[in-house]
């Protein structure tokens, strides 16, 4: 059994008049078994607006890479990382297929507005 723990933090890096805070929130635990599937949540506390996703992961010992969003992912990365859209209000998804030990990282959903880092929120895989 694999533990996952949700370490939150919120950073506000640009600040548009008018703009109400924004929340990020992910599931503070998971616990998941290897060759079990994942799915990370990540939701948005205001949905009336357009948003970009996107999916960063931090190995230990190392800095944040860039994993997938939209239709743009990482070169090389394997397909059993994937995505799902939103549904009702606005919660994306990073799938993770087939959990291996290498899977264990820091997984980072970022907010992104006009090409602009809004804010972030990690899980502690």
């Amino acid at each position: 059994t694999m533990f996952l723990s949700t370490a939150s933090f919120t950073a506000l890096l640009l600040t548009l008049s008018g703009m109400e805070a924004l929340v990020l929130t992910q599931e503070k635990s998971l616990s998941v078994n290897l060759g079990d599937n994942l799915k990370i949540s990540c939701a948005v506390s205001d949905s009336s607006q357009t948003w970009t996703i996107s999916w960063y992961r931090q190995k230990a010992g190392g800095g944040p890479s860039f994993l997938l969003a939209d239709t743009t992912r990482a070169a090389g990365l394997p397909n059993r990382f994937t995505y799902s859209e939103p549904g009702s209000g606005y919660t994306e998804y990073l799938h993770i297929n087939e959990i291996t030990a290498e899977d264990e990282a820091v997984y980072v959903c970022a907010l992104m507005q006009f090409n602009r880092l809004l804010r972030l929120e990690n899980t502690t895989y």
